[in-house]
């Protein structure tokens, strides 16, 4: 009777241990559900405003932007005090290092794309003007660089000829991208490092010069570029 009264118990045992592991699974499998439709009810989701203010997705569009390293540089654009952009060499750097990470020649897919990310960190009238800027730059750019690829495929006598005009050209094209206004404001400074770089081809140049006469004026073009550059420092420096 005794062996009888053990096995019984073994058996409810048993069937209790049965029991708990089930319960026990079922407890475990809930809790894991509830945890994932709570994650699933509080992940962020974009406000419906966004939604409808930008409704194309940033990421429909596969270019060759890398925003990430652009928009660390436009944090570094100044405002003045009434909002916009303010334009000087410094801007004129910005854009710089931002073009280099843009396609040498922006099509209206990458501007679309430039214009909505940079709406997207700056929801005022600071995108307004930089998505324009950025293109003119790039557009510019562009021109520049077909205009130096010319002349650096040109024989010594027509370089020289070209170089004669060529600051006179290069103003042109800052002031048709830009006017006249927004191209003195961004240039004018850089100007004056072109303009000394272009003298200095053409002294090197010039088949009426001696060799010794050629050290003479490039010397001199130097001393006349550092006095103009020391000039124009100064005068930032008090209008600042």
């Amino acid at each position: 009777m005794l062996t009888s009264t053990l096995r019984a118990g073994g058996f409810y045992l048993l069937i209790g241990i049965v029991c708990w592991l089930v319960a026990h699974h079922y407890r475990l499998h809930h809790s894991s559900f509830d945890s994932e439709t709570r994650s699933a009810s509080q992940a962020w989701l974009q406000p419906r405003t966004l939604d409808e203010k930008y409704p194309e997705p940033v990421g429909s569009y596969a270019g060759n932007i890398d925003f990430y390293a652009i928009e660390k540089l436009l944090w570094k654009v100044q405002i003045n005090p009434s909002g916009a952009l303010t334009l000087g060499p410094e801007t004129a750097e910005i854009l710089h290092s931002i073009n280099r990470y843009l396609p040498d020649q922006m099509v209206p897919s990458d501007y679309r794309r430039l214009a909505l990310l940079t709406a997207k960190i700056w929801p005022d009238t600071r995108s307004v003007e930089i998505a324009p800027l950025l293109r003119q730059y790039n557009h510019y750019r562009s021109a520049y660089r077909a205009g130096q690829s010319k002349l650096n495929s040109l024989l010594d006598g027509d370089k020289y000829r070209l170089l004669q005009t060529l600051d006179r050209t290069l103003e042109q094209q800052q002031q048709d991208f830009f006017g006249h206004e927004q191209a003195s404001a961004l240039f004018s400074q850089r100007n004056i490092t072109t303009h000394y770089l272009n003298q200095r081809r053409l002294i090197q140049l010039d088949p009426s010069l001696t060799k010794a006469q050629k050290v003479t004026r490039l010397n001199t073009l130097r001393q006349e570029y550092q006095t103009t550059r020391l000039a124009r420092d100064n005068s930032q420096k008090i209008s600042d």
